[in-house]
């Protein structure tokens, strides 16, 4: 995610909640069609940023006017070096219908950052970065990180759309779910069995959900098809005539749909590790974790000092799942962001998860087999230093997750599959 990194990570705790999907919530599945045509009516020209901040998040109101459009609004990040609000970087929002089917009901705030060139030259049209998740966070510290020298080699010359998808974020209505980040937290040190934490999130997420409803949004609107016209609705408020699209994880199922329903629109698309639509990730993930692992442990297995350094890996990792499900390990972690400190219970099942996140980023893919063989001698200095960040991560909204899951995943997956 980076979001995209702890796809896996989501699934394979949501795969405990398919009975938890409403069943009377989202209808939308991944071949329904947009048929609301959104036309460009708003002149190409470069926004003027104010002064007013981005408020607070709130639940999808019904304000009338023009739609979409584009609403200028300041940053709510700290600029990379570099960039200068106004100048090489603005952001608002683009305000759409919470639903394309009722243009005169509720509306929902998607929040933009546009990033300029350089230099301009290569071409009109700008390239939109599509988060993965679902549910992952794109504004959260992105200034920070797209200086002026990662924006020109992410879209060259051309201008750099990137935005906080409905329900995720800084986009109005949030979707988020702080129910669950506190049972992360809580849950981290106590030692449950697989029924009694399927349980405790199950009932949280119900809680989430039940509170979401309350607040009056309607989750039936939050499904990759709506995700996809909110593209679409952007380049209409942007006034640009046609976008290119860079997926990445579950982005790249956004980018389909974009080319499903919306053809017309896309000059390029590039897929970044492709989540394609008829993919069900529920029943393919565990396949998927088996197949990791195997090359994981024969390539160590293949390259002399790995094999040397670290013999008999995969019998010494099932070994240490078993042992660590008997014996747990209580590791102290601190986030030196926020100041957060946690004490986590390891257990052999919390091992594979941990180590499964691991194998979406390349830089720690080294690292395993020298965390597999410290944990052994209880030595958890190297586990701790490579899953800090994963375990504090939480830019994640868990109600889009669930909306689109539900929606697309879980209602064509039985229990038994």
């Amino acid at each position: 995610m980076g979001s995209y990194r702890l796809l896996v990570a989501l699934l394979l705790g949501s795969a405990l909640l398919l009975s938890g999907c409403d069943q009377d919530g989202p209808r939308a599945a991944v071949t329904a069609t947009v048929t609301a045509t959104v036309t460009a009516t708003t002149p190409r020209t470069t926004p003027t940023a104010t002064a007013s901040a981005i408020p607070a998040v709130t639940p999808a109101r019904a304000d009338r006017g023009q739609l979409p459009r584009w609403e200028p609004a300041a940053c709510p990040f700290k600029l990379a070096a570099g960039q200068e609000e106004g100048r090489t970087v603005f952001c608002g929002y683009v305000v759409a219908p919470e639903q394309y089917g009722r243009p005169d009901g509720p509306v929902i705030r998607l929040a933009v950052a546009r990033f300029l060139p350089a230099r301009r030259g290569a071409g009109p049209e700008p390239v939109f970065w599509l988060d993965g998740g679902p549910g992952g966070e794109s504004l959260n510290g992105v200034g920070e990180i797209l200086s002026p020298l990662v924006v020109t080699a992410i879209a060259g010359d051309r201008e750099l759309v990137v935005f906080d998808q409905r329900g995720v974020g800084l986009s109005q209505p949030s979707l988020a779910c702080p129910e669950l980040v506190d049972l992360k937290y809580a849950s981290a040190p106590r030692r449950l069995t697989r029924a009694e934490d399927a349980a405790n999130m199950l009932r949280t997420a119900l809680a989430c959900r039940d509170r979401l409803r309350a607040a009056g949004i309607d989750l039936a609107a939050y499904t990759s098809a709506s995700n996809a016209a909110d593209v679409n609705a952007i380049r209409s408020a942007l006034g640009y005539d046609r976008v290119n699209l860079f997926g990445v994880s579950y982005g790249t199922r956004l980018a389909l749909t974009v080319m499903r329903d919306f053809p017309a629109m896309i000059r390029a698309v590039v897929l970044d590790s492709p989540v394609p639509v008829q993919a069900n990730l529920y029943t393919e993930v565990y396949a998927s974790a088996d197949r990791s692992f195997s090359l994981l442990f024969q390539g160590c297995d293949a390259a002399a000092a790995c094999d040397a350094a670290y013999p008999d890996l995969e019998k010494r990792f099932t070994a240490l799942v078993q042992q660590l499900n008997r014996r747990p390990l209580m590791i102290p972690f601190a986030d030196s962001d926020s100041g957060r400190k946690v004490d986590y219970l390891l257990t052999g099942d919390r091992l594979v998860s941990a180590l499964f996140q691991m194998l979406y980023q390349s830089t720690l893919i080294p690292r395993i087999p020298g965390i597999i063989a410290a944990l052994e001698t209880e030595n958890t200095g190297p586990f701790r230093r490579a899953y800090g960040d994963l375990l504090f991560f939480d830019g994640i909204s868990h109600g889009m997750h669930y909306s689109v899951q539900c929606a697309e995943e879980a209602r064509f997956t039985s229990e038994a599959e």
